[in-house]
Formats: structure tokens, C-alpha cells, sequence
């Protein structure tokens, strides 16, 4: 899969789909988490939920990351019970 680049500012959306990304460079600033924009950096993976709004913002100059958009029923059979908080979440834990 080839990394997504982003150099300016992208506008506030959602996603169809259940999305987990992954930062490959670069920083982004996340907006749409409850608080304060988080910082993303390379090797952090990120679960956006379907319909969720949010904005990736480049932090800082370009960055690069991949993202898979999945059937969330089909992710949700694969996480084990004890695990499913992340999904409804949408955010994984630190």
C-alpha cells in the first residue's frame, strides 16, 4: 500500500468506513478527540470511527501516512471480547 502526503491543511470529514491509520512520517495534529489536538507521530496508529468528524492537519510541514478503510462489523468480529472497548472507542489507548 503507498503512503497518503499531505503538505496543507485538509478540511474537517469522516469516513464512510471504520479507518485505522498509520503514520509513516512526519506529524500531523489530530482534531475531533475530545480535548485538545493530539500530536501524531510516525509509528502511531490511529482507529477513526465511521461518521466520526476529525481533521489531520500536517505539523509543521508534510507527512506521510497509510490508511485502511474496513467494514466495521467485519473489524469488530475480529477484536476479542475483552479488546471490543477499542473499537467504540475509536481511539486507541496510549
Amino acid at each position: 500500500m503507498a503512503p497518503n502526503t499531505a503538505a496543507a491543511p485538509q478540511a474537517i470529514g469522516t469516513h464512510e468506513r471504520f479507518s485505522v491509520g498509520i503514520i509513516d512520517s512526519g506529524s500531523t495534529l489530530f482534531s475531533g478527540a475530545v480535548g485538545d489536538p493530539v500530536r501524531l507521530v510516525p509509528g502511531d496508529v490511529i482507529l477513526i470511527p465511521a461518521g466520526f468528524v476529525h481533521a489531520c492537519n500536517p505539523d509543521g510541514g508534510r507527512w506521510e501516512y497509510r490508511m485502511i478503510h474496513a467494514d466495521e462489523a467485519w473489524l469488530a468480529a475480529l477484536v476479542p471480547d475483552d479488546h471490543s472497548e477499542l473499537l467504540a472507542a475509536g481511539l486507541a489507548a496510549e
